[in-house]
């Protein structure tokens, strides 16, 4: 205990000659927890070139070891978030980064298999569904309503830049050590994120605590049809961000094979085209606290499966391809931090966690089913032809998002 309050005071010393109010230190560092958190789920779409050699996968059999994360993290992300109404989601985090460090250690020494992978990526799931999401609620429940909007806009960017390091990491741990070297290192980053909250950040207030049947029952939260219209909205926008981070790699090594370029330099430009992600969420939330979250939310979205429609053909080289994946990157996350603001601004008061559980569930049941659905489209054609329909499934996914915003209409 000496040594934990050691470590807080000597970190909060440090953020505090960056001249950072408490608050803000709290955002910075729930931020660093999650990014490093994220990263050995990012880990595995980066590889799937190599793994599809190594472990002789179709596109399809490669979409169904991301399915299972998607699985674990839909099964265990209704009772972690409903329980962090009740726990202090710090404990959860912690507990399920540390999770996911293990599942990624166990990968990369026991996985012999795009089978034997599987437990081990629904393990990770499992893993991100008790970091990402009671992440968010560690911040606003030690957050005025004022700052909480920005808060969420800063903290869902740092999702994007932790999918963006991931690949980074992939990519260069994996060209010095192989496949299971990325996935150990991976794990590395979980343990420290895990350290991080485990020892600086503080405990909330103590509230009221609802009673076990509140907890557990989410039917208030489908019944809140504001907030539910931002969570199915949510849902599309899932659809398309996991289809493209799955596959981004692999039409990124397609491309460079086509135009007679080299791969090597796939990973490096991947994590920047997923690294525009960052800002555009933020950027995103402030256009939408400007001029009304469904307006900018629509606007956003049918720009975005627009510019889908255009990646393949518009990809002659892997340096145009760069570009328009960087700009469809963009689009794909602008909208990201107002959806999950929405949700959270109309969740009902002590509900944020059932509110949130209903977020993630539906999100991540089209996050599951989209890397599937694009390996498939992949597997049934070939050329640019199969890539422009793959596209063609991320767009569709998310023209959904309007037209449940506009039905629902959210007060």
């Amino acid at each position: 205990m000496a040594a934990d309050s050691a470590l807080r005071d000597h970190v909060l010393e440090q953020l505090s000659l960056m001249n950072l109010s408490a608050p803000y230190r709290l955002i910075v560092l729930m931020c660093c927890a999650e990014l490093l958190a994220t990263i050995p789920a990012g880990t595995y779409a980066p590889l799937i070139p190599a793994l599809r050699s190594s472990w002789h996968m179709s596109n399809a059999q490669a979409g169904l070891v991301d399915g299972s994360f998607q699985t674990g993290y839909l099964l265990a992300s209704p009772v972690l978030l409903a329980l962090s109404d009740r726990v202090d989601p710090k404990r959860i985090f912690v507990f399920s980064a540390i999770l996911s460090s293990v599942a990624s250690i166990l990968l990369a020494l026991v996985a012999t298999g795009w089978v034997s992978a599987m437990p081990f990526r629904l393990a990770s799931g499992i893993g991100l569904a008790g970091t990402y999401l009671p992440g968010l609620r560690v911040l606003s429940d030690r957050l005025s309503p004022t700052l909480r909007q920005r808060a969420v806009a800063y903290y869902t960017a740092t999702f994007s830049a932790g999918a963006s390091v991931a690949v980074l990491t992939a990519g260069l741990a994996g060209h010095g050590f192989g496949w299971r070297g990325a996935f150990a290192v991976a794990a590395i980053g979980a343990l420290i994120a895990a350290s991080i909250c485990a020892t600086v950040i503080a405990a909330p207030a103590v509230g009221k605590v609802p009673s076990w049947r509140e907890t557990l029952n989410l039917k208030p939260a489908f019944s809140n049809t504001s907030s539910l219209a931002f969570n199915l909205a949510y849902a599309a926008h899932m659809w398309e961000l996991y289809g493209f981070r799955a596959w981004i790699v692999t039409f990124l090594v397609f491309v460079a094979t086509l135009s007679g370029t080299s791969a090597v330099q796939v990973p490096l430009l991947a994590s920047f085209v997923l690294l525009v992600g960052l800002p555009a969420s933020i950027i995103g939330n402030e256009l939408s606290a400007r001029f009304g979250r469904v307006r900018v939310i629509c606007m956003v979205m049918l720009m975005s499966a627009s510019v889908a429609l255009s990646v393949p053909t518009l990809s002659l080289s892997l340096l145009s391809a760069f570009l328009i994946c960087s700009a469809y990157s963009f689009l794909v996350s602008a909208d990201s931090g107002a959806l999950t603001a929405g949700a959270v601004h109309f969740a009902a008061p002590g509900r944020q966690g059932a509110t949130l559980a209903v977020h993630s569930v539906l999100g991540f049941l089209a996050a599951g089913i989209s890397p599937s659905v694009v390996g498939l489209v992949l597997d049934h054609g070939s050329g640019v032809g199969a890539w422009t329909r793959a596209f063609g499934v991320l767009a569709g996914g998310v023209l959904l998002g309007p037209v449940v915003l506009r039905a629902l209409r959210p007060q």
